[in-house]
């Protein structure tokens, strides 16, 4: 075994385990569930430990892993380790007559259990870890900017919470509970108390656990290694005129395919404990090695390249339209890179006779497209052919961002507003509305769908707006891209905010 890999993962072992063991018992019912999350969480790590950051950033990457096994637990998807019975017994003497025995029952503690996990995680982060709004967004990959946005929305339903149950709170501004007064209300709340660390890395339990971990060769997936062009980044400017299919995640981003020089792998494919893959690409044209990879770990998967100025000739099958919540994210950016996509694949979750098409295609400004879409077999193989729509779309987009200056919603920001907040402005500047249904994925910043079929249903006030389009070919026309729910992040942009991706 190489011993710097094995060194460097102990040390961050030794570092950590405090902080991890802590953050797991906070959010695990019972020490076993503790202990599964914990040792799932390092074993990740060690599998992926090229990817395993040094120094302060170490916690903060296993907080985002543990994050994703503490929901899988929650889900009753996890599977049960074999047992090591001391680091059981030693995390469960963090379940003794802690504060949070005291509190569960009170008011504060029942309206902070009804707010959705993902605003529990954020506050908790702020209250019980003591993380600012950078290691907030280093830890769950999300912009600054977005975590702001979060952390504000996750306040403002903790204080109508509190405020349903009945409990005096100090207004903050905008009548929110102010940043100090959610760390208070929320501390005792903590099963471990926050600042303290929890189990200690030279137990028995947790020594044994470290031993059994490193026993396996670090690593696990596959790393093919190529020479990827690289010039300064790009980033194409949603128009968002591309209209996304039913059953498609379509993601818009920087460049594979630039000038330069740098030997980097193309692809690499892992398989956790719980049949999920993740994948990272950064050349897309050795697509055989891909799609091979994938189908060993399981994934019915076809991978195609399509050059600047060709596509895949369609139809290639139909599209499945029922398709289980959690199979698969849409591609996204690789955090801390210029390129490269990176996903999620639940093997478990596929049924007989459907094949995921991944589909990356090069556009004309230098940048790159890629598009799942989940099909149902028999699946043709891609035919290229002349792509003549989708260069028409770049070059004469049917619609244009409305709000940008010198257009026809100057000045007015929709994103996150509501459809009765926004027609009237758009009304009063004698414009006509139109709407687009969107559905997000809800476990992917800036994936989304269209669904053809559903864009007759009657788009209500409460609706939420993201973005605001003018026709290019209809004057006056403007076009809303709604959901019917609302979110913490807008659905259209990568990252979940629109700051990060359009200036106006």
């Amino acid at each position: 075994m190489d011993d710097e890999p094995s060194a460097r993962f102990e040390a961050v072992y030794r570092e950590t385990y405090g902080r991890l063991t802590a953050y797991a018992a906070r959010r695990c019912d019972s020490p076993q569930d503790a202990a599964d999350v914990v040792a799932e969480v390092y074993t990740v790590a060690w599998r992926r430990v090229d990817d395993l950051p040094e120094g302060d950033e170490a916690v903060l990457w296993l907080y985002g892993v543990a994050r994703n096994v503490v929901a899988n637990h929650r889900r009753g998807e996890a599977r049960r380790r074999a047992r090591i019975t001391e680091l059981d017994a030693e995390l469960a003497d963090l379940y003794g007559d802690t504060p949070a025995s005291g509190v569960e029952l009170t008011a504060i503690g029942e309206a902070f259990l009804s707010l959705s996990d993902d605003d529990r995680e954020l506050l908790s982060l702020v209250a019980w870890e003591g993380l600012g709004r950078e290691e907030i967004a280093t830890a769950l990959g999300l912009s600054r900017n977005a975590v702001r946005i979060r952390l504000h929305r996750a306040r403002r339903r903790f204080s109508r919470a509190l405020a349903e149950a009945g409990v005096t709170q100090p207004a903050g501004a905008g009548g929110e509970v102010a940043v100090k007064d959610v760390e208070a209300m929320i501390r005792p709340l903590a099963r471990v108390e926050p600042d303290a660390p929890g189990g200690r890395p030279s137990d028995a339990g947790a020594r044994a656990l470290l031993a059994s971990i490193t026993a396996e060769p670090p690593g696990g997936g596959v790393a093919v290694s190529a020479r990827v062009r690289r010039r300064g980044p790009r980033r194409l400017a949603l128009g968002l005129a591309a209209a996304a299919v039913a059953a498609a995640g379509i993601v818009v981003g920087p460049s594979l395919f630039d000038d330069g020089a740098l030997t980097t792998p193309s692809y690499a494919v892992t398989k956790d404990s719980h049949g999920v893959v993740w994948v990272r690409v950064r050349d897309f044209r050795d697509v055989a090695g891909l799609t091979k990879q994938l189908r060993d770990l399981g994934v019915p998967a076809i991978v195609d390249y399509a050059p600047l100025g060709k596509k895949c000739r369609e139809p290639r099958a139909t599209y499945v339209e029922d398709i289980p919540q959690g199979l698969y994210d849409p591609p996204t950016n690789i955090p801390g890179e210029k390129e490269g996509w990176q996903m999620r694949i639940d093997t478990r979750l596929f049924k007989p006779g459907q094949t995921f098409v991944w589909t990356l295609t090069a556009l004309p400004d230098g940048g790159s497209g890629t598009s799942t879409i989940l099909m149902n077999d028999p699946v043709k193989p891609c035919v290229l052919v002349p792509d003549d729509t989708k260069s028409e779309i770049i070059e004469n987009p049917p619609y244009r961002l409305a709000t940008m200056k010198g257009r026809s919603l100057a000045g007015f920001r929709v994103d996150g507003k509501t459809v009765g907040e926004v027609v009237p402005e758009i009304e009063k500047r004698g414009l006509k509305v139109a709407y687009w249904i969107i559905e997000p994925n809800p476990r992917n910043l800036g994936g989304y769908t269209i669904d053809p079929h559903k864009q007759d249903i009657p788009v209500g006030k409460d609706w939420t707006v993201w973005e605001a389009e003018e026709s290019t070919r209809k004057p006056k026309l403007i076009r809303l891209l709604v959901t019917k729910e609302h979110l913490d992040w807008n659905p259209l942009y990568d990252g979940g905010s629109r700051d990060s991706v359009i200036k106006e």
